[in-house]
């Protein structure tokens, strides 16, 4: 799998990356980066046939990778908390998986 950090895969436009790195400086730049990257896979996944859904996971303070994944459904995002502490004040840092649809 490649792993392209968001910036870079917006310079590049690369529609083929199936999973993107994020590090981000502050709460609205998380939602900013967190949703480019979701929209930009859910566009991917529709090009390679709706086989496979997006996972969130928050790996550190401000890191985050947005991936295709073959383990959750096409049309679910599913997000996954691996750091133990919250990232920004008035945040907390979610224990369980949360899936949504699109």
């Amino acid at each position: 799998m490649t792993t392209v950090p968001m910036k870079t895969a917006r310079k590049r436009l690369d529609s083929e990356a199936l999973e993107l790195e994020l590090i981000v400086g502050s709460r609205s730049e998380m939602d900013e980066q967190i949703s480019a990257a979701v929209d930009r896979l859910v566009r991917v996944a529709l090009k390679q046939g709706r086989r496979k859904g997006i996972s969130v996971s928050r790996l550190g303070d401000r890191q985050f990778i947005v991936a295709l994944d073959e383990n959750v459904p096409f049309g679910v995002t599913e997000e996954l908390d691996l750091h133990a502490n919250g990232t920004f004040s008035g945040v907390p840092a979610p224990k369980s998986c949360i899936a949504q649809q699109y």
